[in-house]
């Protein structure tokens, strides 16, 4: 795709303001504002019909490029209790799943431009590994022999002892029947003897890389994980092991309880430092953790045992693009199906639309019937692209539904494949579900031309969301039924107060 886009809005009304976001890969584009009535434009079909409307974002504008930023992560801001300087324990409970990056954070507070700080990793043998710098920005990496067990649950841990300089790295298996030949402890000596600091924020799942962006993201389950400034002793690590977190508050500088607070994107610090964090990209929170025993289904019942947050390296909540058009809607605008429709000069890809719903003022109706625009069900199908994975298209294929063999083949499609746009019917990377699907994003196939890719060898498309409610709306202009339109979160906000104005 040459230009794309989303609004930070999809329910307005006469007079209200919305925000543009645009990725142009051309030196300008054109915009407009545009009403939409058809975008079937097959030779059998009713044709294309959109009606340009003035607006004071008509016109052709710069392009840039703006990137993505997948990934989820918990963000803890930097503080003096966690620069250490001398002694310390980390340790945490994790689920690695299937991941293709080289290395992945887990507990981190390195600074790769100044080589500096800790941090607990995964390397790209899957081995746990801890990270430890000095003021001349030597560094050392320490990690196990064996690689970690994944697909279950890891008690994991790794300390520095100023007085000796050693480290010890350590995972094992909570499954009993892994233990033999996963389970590993490296102890060694180090030349580190005084630790570095630097002003990075903590970080969980991930790691701060070059030119401060966030990588390295964990895929997989993290549970309450735990920042000493001393070595713990074997006793108070079985101690944790057990369930119960050591009673040297002195010396805790911060214990991260995920069963607190799931139902938003604070992260809870249960020690004296209160060292909150957020939660960034949502990740799926109130998920099995390593203690769950199979009784409770209903996390409300028993959060202690869902005290898991599982992270993805594709997680996105928000593209967080820059603004780069502001359009004010007309007072006198007649509600409809509207969008800014996207266009540049030349390459694949060279239009796009931003649909938006304009329904009447508030608390008033402009016609007897109501078209409810079912944005829930566009959202949760937005950048749908399941034909992308094999297994899926040897599914459709027995079900009857053809499926082209060299998809993705459409430019949007290329751009949702692409770009890691994921619906809620498609999978993360590490093959779980999705379980979250949002439209501060671009959705290239809630497009009033957008054709599903399923038929005869996939080519022989027809009209779908959007596209395909298009034709009720255009059928009723036709017959000159006159309607308004509201969205499924209109609804959910006003309630019954939005349906009694109507007869249809």
């Amino acid at each position: 795709m040459q230009v794309v886009g989303y609004s930070d809005q999809i329910s307005l009304q006469p007079g209200d303001t919305v925000n543009i976001m645009v990725s142009c890969k051309q030196d300008n584009y054109h915009a407009d504002f545009v009403r939409l009535m058809n975008g079937n434009d097959h030779p059998d079909g009713p044709g294309v019909k959109e009606e340009e409307i003035p607006s004071n974002i008509t016109g052709k504008h710069p392009g840039r490029v703006q990137e993505f930023q997948h990934g989820s992560y918990i963000k803890i801001d930097n503080s003096p209790e966690l620069n250490i300087k001398s002694s310390f324990t980390i340790q945490a409970w994790i689920y690695p799943t299937e991941s293709e990056k080289s290395i992945q954070g887990i507990v981190t507070k390195w600074s790769h431009a100044s080589q500096t700080g800790y941090g607990l990793f995964l390397n790209d043998k899957k081995q746990l590994e801890l990270w430890i710098s000095d003021s001349s920005q030597k560094i050392e990496k320490i990690s196990t022999d064996k690689p970690i067990s994944y697909n279950t649950w890891n008690f994991i841990y790794a300390t520095y002892n100023s007085e000796d300089n050693s480290v010890t790295v350590s995972h094992e298996p909570f499954n009993i029947w892994t233990k033999q030949d996963f389970s590993d402890t490296k102890n060694i000596k180090t030349q580190i003897s005084d630790l570095s600091s630097n002003q990075e924020p903590l970080l969980i799942a991930s790691y701060s890389g070059a030119e401060n962006k966030i990588t390295g993201h964990f895929n997989g389950k993290i549970d309450h994980p735990v920042l000493f400034k001393e070595v713990l002793t074997k006793q108070k690590l079985i101690e944790i092991y057990n369930g119960k977190i050591p009673s040297s508050k002195n010396n805790l500088i911060g214990s991260w309880d995920f069963s607190k607070d799931f139902a938003y994107s604070k992260v809870t610090d249960t020690s004296e430092n209160q060292l909150h964090g957020i939660a960034i990209n949502m990740p799926a929170r109130a998920m099995t953790g390593h203690n769950w025993d199979g009784t409770e289904t209903n996390f409300n019942h028993a959060p202690e045992q869902y005290g898991a947050i599982h992270f993805h390296d594709d997680d996105m909540d928000n593209a967080n693009w820059d603004t780069d058009l502001v359009l004010k809607i007309p007072e006198s605008i007649k509600s409809g199906v509207y969008a800014v429709r996207l266009r540049t000069e030349k390459g694949e890809g060279s239009e796009s639309y931003i649909p938006l719903f304009i329904k009447p003022k508030e608390g008033t109706s402009t016609a007897d019937a109501l078209f409810l625009a079912p944005t829930n069900t566009y959202i949760a199908y937005a950048n749908a692209h399941q034909e992308a994975h094999k297994a899926t298209r040897e599914r459709y294929n027995r079900m009857g539904f053809e499926t082209a063999k060299d998809y993705p083949f459409l430019p949007d499609d290329k751009y949702m494949v692409d770009n890691e746009l994921l619906s809620l019917y498609d999978r993360h990377t590490d093959n779980s579900g999705v379980a979250y699907s949002s439209r501060r994003r671009p959705i290239l196939n809630i497009n009033p031309k957008h054709k599903a890719s399923m038929g005869s060898d996939g080519r022989n498309m027809g009209s779908l969301l959007l596209a395909a409610d298009l034709h009720l709306l255009d059928w009723m202009e036709v017959k000159g039924f006159d309607f308004d339109v509201a969205t499924d979160e209109d609804l959910h906000l006003e309630g019954k107060n939005l349906l009694k104005k109507y007869k249809v």
